[in-house]
């Protein structure tokens, strides 16, 4: 577990080598969250392994969080690694033996891998990249990114428009204190190699609609008109 003697950081996002579990003909991986039914984890990963020709299974396991300790520790070694949803991401992180640097500077992790014989899981986060290659491949704007959300996606949004080198994030939601958080968090902090350091604050989802007129008025250079929206909400409550 993190923080615990042993515990290591994987360095340039790879596990050591050798530490690997190989994965071969009677593999499984799963996607993990709650809730998990409208995942298409599995007719993705399915459809991915079928055109590879490779005869993995992937399956979803409805979890909470308080249940995923005794889950990873009860799979046997058929079982290599996990995708992860709400509301697992912090506790995967906690949970995992090593951790690549987005997850350790996040605290989260979406992504989880066997280690070899008893090691433990190794911990990922590649929400971070996703999200920063699916918005440089749509050709958008982040340099003014709003962030509607405070979970954990949320955090991977903001550390996404970062490295995407975003002037400012604008955190929106109905959890204060977790805004609160995130801006703590993030606020002056810099990607490796930008000049600039990273403007970050918060608006309760209340107030959202003063939000673009208070932008384009903000004292601080950095902040300016939206650019980008990000929504890490749920489906349910990304429509309302």
């Amino acid at each position: 577990m993190r923080g615990e003697p042993g515990s290591r950081l994987l360095m340039a996002g790879s596990v050591p080598a050798g530490e690997v579990s190989g994965l071969g003909a009677a593999d499984h991986l799963a996607v993990m969250g709650s809730p998990i039914a409208h995942s298409l984890s599995p007719v993705i990963h399915r459809a991915a392994y079928a055109e590879l020709g490779l005869p993995w299974q992937y399956s979803a396991e409805q979890r909470e969080a308080h249940e995923l300790e005794d889950f990873l520790q009860t799979r046997g070694p058929e079982w290599r690694g996990f995708s992860l949803t709400m509301p697992l991401k912090e506790e995967a992180h906690r949970l995992a033996r090593v951790l690549d640097p987005v997850a350790t500077e996040s605290g989260v992790v979406n992504t989880l891998l066997r280690l070899s014989g008893d090691a433990g899981w190794a911990g990922f986060n590649t929400d971070v990249a996703g999200l920063a290659a699916a918005i440089q491949d749509a050709r958008l704007d982040a340099t003014s990114t709003i962030v509607l959300g405070s979970g954990a996606t949320a955090v991977s949004a903001v550390l996404a428009a970062r490295k995407l080198g975003a002037r400012h994030v604008e955190v929106v939601a109905r959890n204060i204190d977790a805004i609160s958080d995130l801006v703590a968090r993030f606020a002056e902090t810099t990607e490796p190699g930008a000049a600039e350091a990273l403007h970050v604050s918060g608006t309760p989802l209340a107030h959202a609609d003063l939000l673009t007129a208070d932008l384009v008025a903000h004292p601080d250079p950095r902040v300016g008109a939206p650019t980008l929206v990000i929504s890490t909400l749920p489906g349910p409550r990304a429509r309302a």
